[in-house]
């Protein structure tokens, strides 16, 4: 697994690329709570939401509200923790 993020002057066009992917309207909502982190198993050129699996930790509610939402492929939150 590798652990990459975008230069400060591609940020925009990143997010956008990632935005742009097959997702369904509840994920789109989920991934596109920034910040986060996506971990996937495939060149994210050739990622699919609907083929590959992949798992979202979504950190903007923590930031703002103290609380880590996990989810992951199928849909289905796989565990939320308060942080205080």
């Amino acid at each position: 697994m590798f652990i990459t993020h975008s230069y400060a002057g591609d940020i925009d066009a990143t997010k956008q690329h990632m935005l742009a992917k097959n997702w369904t309207r509840e994920e789109l909502e989920r991934v596109g709570d920034t910040p986060g982190l996506l971990m996937i198993n495939v060149d994210f050129d050739v990622f699919e939401p609907r083929e590959h699996p992949w798992l979202h930790l979504g950190f903007g509610n923590a930031i703002r509200h103290v609380v880590v939402a996990i989810y992951c492929s199928s849909g289905e939150p796989r565990g939320f923790r308060a942080l205080r």
